[in-house]
């Protein structure tokens, strides 16, 4: 992998650095503002030169710039976005066929945030750097946990 980017709130961005390091990943990150003129041009750089673009927050279907860019302006393919799980909704998803880049666009709220990172991110960096795929841990529990939505949901 020549390069990584991540954004998002800083708690974000150290969380994602960290697995790309320990994953052997150099990041650059930054953080942008919420305002489509300063992040189109930036995303369509990153998309330019970078990889990887792991980015955190701006993907609910209320607030979807993101993706509406990276689908809509860049021609990015998405394979999902919306994700029926609890924590790590929204969860956006995605390839540039020409380009070579890969996006993961993550929930803003810093647990689902996370959760998506380990879950998701972690498992993808391994298996495409020809490593395998990390076992998750688990655990017995001593009572059953009703979860009513209908959702996959990861217990903290």
């Amino acid at each position: 992998m020549r390069r990584s980017f991540t954004s998002g709130k800083a708690q974000q961005r150290v969380c994602h650095c960290a697995v790309l390091q320990q994953e052997g990943i150099q990041p650059t990150m930054a953080h942008l503002p919420d305002e489509p003129a300063v992040i189109q041009p930036a995303l369509e750089g990153y998309l330019r030169d970078f990889d990887l673009i792991v980015l955190s927050g701006g993907v609910s279907k209320e607030s979807s710039i993101i993706c509406q860019h990276f689908i809509s302006t860049w021609g990015t393919k998405q394979h999902f976005h919306i994700v029926a799980q609890r924590p790590g909704k929204p969860f956006w998803f995605g390839t540039h066929p020409m380009r070579g880049c890969t996006v993961f666009a993550l929930p803003g709220n810093p647990v689902s945030s996370f959760m998506c990172t380990q879950v998701y991110l972690r498992d993808w960096l391994r298996l495409s750097t020809g490593r395998t795929a990390r076992a998750l841990p688990y655990a017995i529990l001593l009572e059953e946990v009703v979860f009513l939505p209908d959702l996959t949901y990861f217990l903290e």
